[in-house]
């Protein structure tokens, strides 16, 4: 259903235009009374293998038999996200952007006792409501920030913060949300130049924050990322252009529930390196569609957790992260 409609807001869009300036690279901006608007589809599919510590103690840490076992992670998700920005003048832009998001996780472990905390579990339904807003900072860069408002409740059947819990042999398992419930602000700066040879670059930086929560009464803390993008433009023929970005992200120790443990987990730090190409195809002077493939090596936090007040740990390895997709976007 969510497809459908945004398949008909896309067609709606295309339908009513004049000659009009678009968001293409980083660093673009609208000039008064522009607007842009696109809709975009993509697919993730995700891997990871690592090791799951039963005994994770301190006083237990020189103990080769600390009931070790080997687990792993696997997983899917559709994404589909709408986004308008409008431009008050060329200086200052402003947008929205919502999403609808299915998420499908797996979690083996090879020990009896981690039945509890492995199966299959369902994350789906609207994200929560973010404001946008780009301002030129010079010729050269923008400034963008983001900011995202808890506006869904665990009672909302389209954008609900319900939690997650594994399907196995110990329980039933249920359906979550994908709504955060919680307030973050991410900031950056973003820009693409040409250089005297004509070379046309793009780049990026981000960081963001939260505010910390309370799930299941117990204070969690709030993620704050680290980011930073850098990639080259190049114009095939007339309306044909391709685009390669390396990125890189971080985010630091934080605490928060975990669908899997079904409680609350210390997770280390985490880092993620991608590559990603689009080819931008200008299909009318307003509109264009970019498919792009975004590959990706994660490296996934350590979950620190108890279970039956026992030290518990999973440990993982670099996985992979593969996304296709492809984004309508049109200028009017």
């Amino acid at each position: 259903m969510w497809l459908r409609a945004s398949t008909v807001f896309s067609l709606a869009l295309v339908s009513q235009f004049s000659f009009s300036q678009s968001l293409n690279f980083p660093g673009d901006m609208l000039s008064a009374g522009q607007q842009h608007a696109t809709t975009e589809v993509s697919v993730t599919d995700w891997y990871a293998g690592g090791n799951y510590i039963d005994d994770a103690s301190v006083a237990a840490i020189d103990d080769l038999d600390r009931g070790i076992a080997e687990a792993r992670g696997k997983g899917y998700g559709i994404v589909t996200e709408l986004t308008y920005m409008m431009g008050l003048n060329s200086d200052l832009n402003l947008g929205l952007r919502y999403a609808y998001v299915y998420e499908k996780s797996n979690a083996g472990i090879d020990a009896d006792s981690g039945n509890n905390i492995e199966g299959n579990w369902v994350n789906e339904g609207g994200t929560e409501l973010s404001l946008l807003a780009n301002m030129r900072v010079n010729s050269l860069a923008i400034w963008e920030n983001e900011i995202q408002l808890p506006i869904c409740s665990s009672s909302s059947s389209v954008c609900k913060t319900r939690l997650a819990a594994p399907k196995n042999s110990q329980q039933a398992g249920r359906s979550g949300g994908q709504a955060q419930g919680f307030f973050s602000v991410k900031s950056g700066l973003a820009a693409n130049w040409f250089t005297e040879m004509d070379t046309h670059f793009l780049g990026r930086v981000y960081a963001s924050a939260a505010l910390s929560d309370k799930v299941d009464g117990e204070k969690v803390s709030a993620p704050v990322a680290l980011g930073a993008s850098f990639g080259t433009i190049v114009p095939l023929q007339l309306h044909h252009q391709l685009t390669g970005t390396l990125s890189m992200d971080y985010m630091l120790d934080y605490s928060a529930y975990s669908a899997q443990v079904q409680g609350k987990v210390d997770y280390s730090s985490q880092s993620r390196v991608s590559f990603k190409t689009e080819y931008l195809w200008d299909v009318f002077n307003q509109v264009q569609v970019r498919p792009f493939v975004d590959l990706a090596v994660v490296q996934r936090p350590s979950e620190t957790f108890r279970v039956e007040g026992q030290r518990s740990r999973l440990e993982y390895t670099a996985g992979t992260q593969v996304t296709l997709g492809a984004q309508l976007s049109a200028s009017f």
